[in-house]
């Protein structure tokens, strides 16, 4: 009799233990995946396919787009074109990192992006997600480097950004 208390308080441990910290685990691994998915496409300059796994939004990052999926794709396409048209695309990436910040994901990574004919290496670029009824999505990149403030954003980033806005 004891032993099957045990072998049942054993169990029920487990369980607990696997319902705080699976779906914890499912959503680092979805959003990893995402962010791999998303710089392999960029890199592969296959901007269609890369917008499906951006998390876009056209008011506030937290609430549901009120543009379509195909005018937010039209949009965040045209301006990676045009940013490739300017001379800066991702040519490859480094170190990606997801974690957990307080059960909520987010990422680190290193871009390689050619700027006006020129090699750049950005360092340590925050990665956030945002989560929509489509699961996640990489909505911002983020980049502060010692040669701006935290309020300059460069025009990659803007380009790259989930934020859609209705014009262009």
């Amino acid at each position: 009799m004891k032993s099957i208390l045990k072998f049942a308080a054993v169990i029920f441990f487990i369980l607990l233990l696997a319902a705080f910290y699976l779906p914890e685990m499912n959503n680092r691994y979805q959003t990893k995946r995402v962010a791999k998915d998303v710089l392999n496409h960029l890199v592969a300059q296959e901007f269609d396919q890369a917008f499906e796994g951006i998390h876009y939004y056209d008011k506030a990052s937290d609430l549901e787009a009120t543009i379509t999926y195909k005018e937010a794709q039209n949009i965040w396409v045209k301006r990676m074109r045009k940013l490739k048209e300017d001379g800066t695309y991702i040519v490859d990436y480094d170190g990606l990192r997801v974690k957990l910040d307080d059960t909520y994901p987010e990422g680190e990574v290193d871009l390689i992006l050619m700027e006006n004919g020129k090699k750049t290496v950005k360092k340590h670029v925050y990665l956030w997600f945002g989560y929509s009824k489509n699961g996640w999505g990489l909505g911002n990149f983020q980049y502060y480097s010692g040669d701006h403030n935290y309020d300059e954003v460069e025009e990659w980033e803007k380009a790259l950004s989930g934020h859609i806005e209705s014009t262009l």
